[in-house]
C-alpha cells in the first residue's frame, strides 16, 4: 500500500460507549501502531484534537455537510472505511449522494456493519431503499461483518461473498489502565466498598438492569461493603424503564454509582479495577465490553447473547439465578481461569487487526 494513501475512519466515536465506537477507537490505535495514515471522521460527544475531526448528520441531512468534508479531504485512492449507521438505517439520498461521491472522487470504500438488527429491519425499509440498497453494498471493496447471519444476509441481497469478510469487532487493546488518572469521587468510592461490580449499557429492558440491581441489593446481605458501578452508554434510551431502575437504586443509593461521558481509558481502568463485571443484554451481536473485562483480568457473569466463552451464564430477567451465579464466582466456588481466557480473547484480537489490514492493504 502507497504510503502517502490515508485511511479515513468514518462512524461512531466515543463517548456515548458502545461497541462500534469502541471498535473505531481501538482500530485508529492499532493503525497509528502498525504506521498506517488514519484520520478520523466521528460523530460524538468527544473533543476533536489531531487528526480526530467531529462531524455531525443530525437531525435529518446533516450527513450533507459530512460527505462535503470527505470531498475536500481525500484523494484518488485513499481508503474510507466507514462504520455508520447511515447503512444500517439509510437514507435514500445519502446513499445515492455517498455513490455519487465514490465515482467523482475515486477513493476506495471499505464497510463494517456490525448491527445484526439490520437482518430483521429490512423487510421495513420502504421499496425505494430496498431496490438502492444492494447497489450501493455493491460499490463497496470489501465489507466487514460479525458473524454468519449478517454474511448470509448479504449473500441474499446479491453481494458477491469474495467481498464479505467475517471477524468479530474486538482488536488489540493499545491502552494501559495503570496509566489512567481517575477523579477523587471515584476513588473515594473504591476505598469504601469491596467487592466492587460493574455493569455497561443503555436504560433500556433489553439490557436489564432491573434484575442487575435487584440482584446487587440481595448480594448486599452477603457482602455489606459492596458497591455497583453502572456505566450508562447512552446510546439508546427508555425514561419510563430508567425511572424504574433508579427508584431501585434509590434502596441503596451510597453503594450504587451511575457514570456516563467517560472516555475510553476511564472505561477500562474501572473493569481493570472490579472484581467482577455483569452483562445482562437480552440480544446482542458479540459484547464487546465483556470481552474487554476480560482482557483486564476481571471474571464476567452474561446472559446467553452474543460471545460467552469463559464466563459464567445467568438467564436474562431472573434476579434470584444471576445473584446465585454472582456470589459463587465472588466467593470462589465458580472458577474462571482468567489467563487463558486473556491468552484466547488477545488471539482473537490479532487475528481480527490482521484481517483487516490485509484488505487495506489488498486493495
Amino acid at each position: 500500500m502507497r504510503k502517502d494513501r490515508q485511511i479515513i475512519l468514518f462512524g461512531p466515536w466515543a463517548p456515548p460507549y458502545g461497541g462500534v465506537a469502541t471498535h473505531m477507537r481501538d482500530l485508529y490505535e492499532n493503525l497509528k501502531m502498525s504506521n498506517f495514515s488514519a484520520r478520523v471522521f466521528g460523530y460524538g460527544n468527544f473533543v476533536p484534537k489531531q487528526d480526530i475531526d467531529k462531524i455531525y448528520f443530525s437531525p435529518r441531512y446533516k450527513w450533507l455537510w459530512t460527505l462535503l468534508k470527505i470531498f475536500e479531504c481525500t484523494s484518488p485512492g485513499d481508503i474510507i472505511h466507514k462504520h455508520s449507521v447511515l447503512t444500517s438505517y439509510p437514507d435514500r439520498y445519502f446513499l445515492q449522494t455517498f455513490l455519487w461521491l465514490l465515482k467523482v472522487k475515486k477513493f476506495k470504500w471499505v464497510e463494517t456493519i456490525h448491527d445484526e438488527t439490520l437482518v430483521s429491519r429490512y423487510e421495513d425499509f420502504s421499496h425505494a431503499i430496498k431496490g438502492q440498497f444492494p447497489t450501493y453494498l455493491s460499490k463497496a471493496e470489501k465489507i466487514n461483518t460479525i458473524g454468519e447471519r449478517l454474511r448470509i444476509f448479504l449473500i441474499d441481497l446479491g453481494i458477491s461473498e469474495e467481498k464479505i469478510v467475517v471477524s468479530s469487532p474486538l482488536l488489540p487493546i493499545r491502552f494501559s489502565p495503570s496509566e489512567t488518572e481517575i477523579p477523587d469521587y471515584l476513588s473515594a468510592f473504591y476505598n469504601s466498598h469491596s467487592p466492587m461490580i460493574t455493569t455497561i449499557g443503555p436504560f433500556h429492558p433489553l439490557y436489564d438492569f432491573k434484575t442487575i440491581v435487584k440482584a446487587f441489593l440481595s448480594l448486599k446481605y452477603d457482602y455489606p461493603q459492596a458497591g455497583l458501578i453502572i456505566i450508562n452508554a447512552r446510546f439508546a434510551r427508555d425514561i419510563k424503564y430508567e425511572k424504574e431502575v433508579k427508584s431501585l437504586i434509590e434502596k441503596s443509593p451510597k453503594d450504587i454509582l451511575s457514570l456516563y461521558e467517560l472516555e475510553r481509558e476511564r472505561v477500562l481502568y474501572i473493569l481493570n479495577k472490579s472484581n467482577l463485571f455483569l452483562r445482562g443484554t437480552g440480544q446482542e451481536s458479540f459484547g464487546l465490553s465483556r470481552i474487554e473485562s476480560i482482557l483486564m483480568g476481571t471474571p464476567v457473569v452474561s446472559t446467553k447473547a452474543g460471545e460467552t466463552r469463559y464466563m459464567v451464564l445467568y438467564e436474562h430477567g431472573n434476579p434470584d439465578d444471576l445473584y446465585e451465579k454472582m456470589k459463587a464466582v465472588l466467593d470462589g466456588k465458580i472458577k474462571i481461569d482468567i489467563n487463558e481466557a486473556q491468552a484466547f480473547f488477545k488471539r482473537m484480537a490479532d487475528e481480527n487487526l490482521r484481517r483487516i489490514t490485509d484488505i487495506y492493504r489488498d486493495i
